[in-house]
């Protein structure tokens, strides 16, 4: 049997259509954020409400700096080792110094001896979410992250030259559609700071059995021995945003794929007997009313949390989790 597990991971926390735009606009002190958003193959464009800091206040026998994230009326409480962060973060050279924040950014300094101030390390409430929920040691939060972490989703694609390009850098025909047609959520908000994108690259994990009586063949050892274990990276990037497409049907994408897996580009005809597809982070989408699960769990592909699109043959599922859960062990 040969069958194939991907999971989709995120680069970078999710950020607004607003940071995005800053992160465009901004000079080469933001290249590096820019490479490293570059490296994903999918992306995915969402609404939410917009959080922010709110309760901010310096603990300072213990150097945390205590927070509430606050999204409408749902309220959760966190707290941040600033030494921890600066110890990891900092720059050998200075001097822990502290905390600028706001209710829309935290950053942490270092201050060199001449009184030069530097941001070494910063996160929107989102990016908090995020490190919370990577189960960063130095950032905590009192309930779990996936509360805030609920997303209307609106849009997936994408680009065998980095989303950065595809999707920030270039003008992007469903982002412009998005931005002109959605409604805000909050009455003072802008859609643009409702609006999310999430960009992944793509995990796969390899699997090839053989039974006692199998042949191994020379062909089956090349196969799995090579980089891409005879699945072209192009393939897969393409596959896997046809089936989230097709399983889905996001309202801002206009070819719905039908007929997949039976679609041009992507595995269908490769050999493999199955393969699955999750969300390896702890956010949720939901497109009318039908809700996808991600799950994020240290040093494994996804957790026991997330919901996959699974392909069998010609027969493909969405295999809701919770669902599973209640039926077999509620």
């Amino acid at each position: 049997m040969r069958a194939l597990s991907a999971s989709l991971r995120l680069v970078a926390p999710p950020l607004s259509n607003q940071e995005a735009d800053r992160f465009r606009t901004a000079g080469p002190e933001a290249n590096d954020a820019r490479a490293q958003l570059g490296r994903a193959t999918i992306y995915m464009i969402g609404q939410r409400q917009e959080i922010f800091f709110r309760d901010l206040k310096w603990d300072a026998e213990a150097s945390h700096l205590l927070f509430t994230l606050v999204l409408g009326e749902v309220r959760v409480r966190g707290r941040m080792d600033v030494n921890g962060l600066s110890e990891r973060r900092g720059r050998a050279d200075c001097d822990p110094m502290g905390v600028s924040a706001d209710e829309k950014y935290i950053h942490i300094l270092d201050v060199d001896e001449h009184g030069e101030k530097t941001v070494v390390w910063g996160a929107s409430p989102d990016a908090v979410l995020y490190y919370a929920w990577r189960q960063d040691p130095d950032i905590a939060l009192e309930r779990d992250a996936r509360e805030l972490a609920s997303y209307r989703l609106l849009y997936i694609g994408m680009s065998d030259d980095g989303a950065y390009q595809r999707l920030i850098n270039a003008p992007h025909h469903a982002r412009l559609d998005i931005l002109t047609n959605e409604f805000q959520i909050r009455s003072e908000a802008r859609v643009s700071d409702e609006t999310f994108f999430f960009m992944f690259e793509i995990e796969p994990l390899h699997l090839q059995s053989w039974g006692a009586d199998d042949d191994i063949t020379e062909e089956q050892i090349e196969r799995m021995t090579s980089q891409d274990a005879g699945l072209p990276q192009k393939k897969l990037t393409s596959d896997v945003e046809k089936a989230f497409i097709s399983m889905l049907k996001t309202p801002y994408n206009k070819r719905l794929y039908k007929n997949y897996p039976k679609v041009a580009g992507g595995l269908s005809g490769l050999g493999l007997d199955s393969y699955a597809y999750a969300i390896a982070e702890d956010i949720s989408f939901d497109v009318d009313g039908q809700r996808v699960d991600g799950g994020y769990a240290p040093g494994l592909p996804n957790s026991n949390r997330a919901d996959f699109i699974l392909v069998s043959g010609d027969r493909v599922q969405l295999i809701d989790i919770s669902e599973k859960a209640e039926i077999e062990y509620g």
